[in-house]
């Protein structure tokens, strides 16, 4: 009988431990996969901003850190309750987080694109989730005047490209980003061009492209949701085209893509409002100001109708109404976003209605409040540019 050399040996005992390694790893990717239909059970059908998206996302977080199941609850939660800088920063931390572990396990599952139903709902969680989920930081990053950031993200949206966007319409934001940086240039966002002209040229560009995006996705989803797919998809792009033409004044484009907006349920009050006070049709846009008014945005943004109703206002020669909307709107919203702007609108009205002292102490809370500027063109440049001229 041959005695084993020391060769042998070694292999052998180099096999023994190699399948010991095997079999360890083997039960630790059973025992995380269960721990993964452990917390898929538990979320059943909870919603992203549901009241218990935080204790239920923290205890997912306990259960299994290295699924982004409850980094994204956690993160969604603190997004919907977020009212300040700070707010937005830790939400976007958690965020962030569930993207890169989401994309990082299920990159195939997210590139995925089919017209075959019964193939696609075996990603769609995935889908809605990196949809919602990063639409909830690109507004993160967005209110926290970080455009490079939002850019960053929204291209590598383009990469994953969806098949069906609900809250995510990647090309649309990123015509948004272009023309609310509009009055810098590359030197600033390298992702701008060099002059405004060329900001908003290359804007309506990226609409063209969520068009052809949508085209696009409506070949598959017309065989998966409605055949109908891409008339129902279109009003965004006709919302951010007529925001782009408004401001360029090109009354007569801006008119159209309102006009389709209109027989839709996407008709923005405010924006058409600001559409006809540029034109000096100062009693439509009296009447759509108002209309805007009883329109709940669903988040903490500015309501822009009041802000913009008081200058109606001065030029009815009637400050007082502006003086009374705003100070009722500043005792029922308190310092959540859009107090500053509200206060230097009341500063402004009451410098019409010779109030000056009055204006003065407006003013001041205006320009010592720390502003957050959600869901409006509007940013900090002109918020200081507005206090100036008080």
């Amino acid at each position: 009988m041959k005695r084993s050399t020391p060769y042998y040996s070694a292999l052998s005992g180099s096999m023994c431990f190699l399948i010991v390694i095997l079999l360890f790893n083997s039960a630790l990717g059973q025992s995380k996969q269960s721990l993964r239909y452990e917390i898929d059970a538990k979320r059943g059908n909870m919603t992203y901003t549901a009241r218990e998206a935080l204790s239920s996302g923290r205890e997912f977080k306990r259960i299994d850190p290295s699924y982004y199941v409850g980094w994204m609850f956690e993160g969604c939660y603190k997004f919907e309750h977020a009212a300040d800088y700070l707010g937005f920063k830790y939400a976007a931390e958690q965020l962030s987080k569930a993207l890169d572990l989401m994309e990082k396990d299920f990159r195939k599952e997210l590139r995925q694109r089919s017209s075959d139903v019964l193939e696609y709902v075996t990603v769609m969680k995935y889908h809605r989730d990196w949809d919602y989920t990063a639409y909830a930081l690109m507004q993160c990053y967005s209110n926290m005047e970080d455009p490079d950031k939002v850019w960053t993200l929204l291209q590598r949206c383009k990469r994953i490209d969806l098949q069906d966007e609900l809250y995510m319409d990647t090309y649309c934001y990123l015509s948004w980003t272009v023309h609310r940086n509009r009055f810098y240039t590359s030197s600033k966002y390298p992702f701008l061009r060099k002059s405004i002209p060329e900001n908003e040229g290359y804007a309506n560009k990226l609409l063209d492209s969520m068009a052809l995006k949508i085209k696009r996705d409506a070949i598959l989803n017309s065989k998966i949701f409605t055949a109908n797919y891409e008339q129902e998809k279109m009003p965004s792009v006709w919302h951010y085209k007529s925001i782009l033409y408004s401001y360029q004044l090109n009354i007569e484009s801006g008119g159209y893509y309102y006009d389709k907006l209109k027989s839709t349920r996407y008709f923005p009050a405010n924006n058409y409002a600001t559409f006809c006070a540029i034109q000096a049709k100062f009693r439509e846009a009296e009447k759509y100001y108002n209309d805007a008014k009883q329109d709940d945005p669903g988040d903490k943004r500015m309501k822009e109708s009041y802000y913009y109703a008081s200058i109606i206002n001065q030029y009815k020669g009637d400050p007082k109404k502006g003086i009374q909307e705003l100070k009722e709107l500043i005792k029922a919203n308190g310092s959540t976003p859009g107090y500053g702007w509200y206060n230097a609108a009341l500063a402004r009205v009451l410098i019409y209605d010779a109030q000056i002292e009055a204006a003065k102490r407006y003013a001041d809370r205006a320009e010592n409040f720390k502003e957050i500027h959600i869901g409006t063109t509007l940013g900090q440049s002109h918020y200081d540019f507005t206090i100036l001229l008080l």
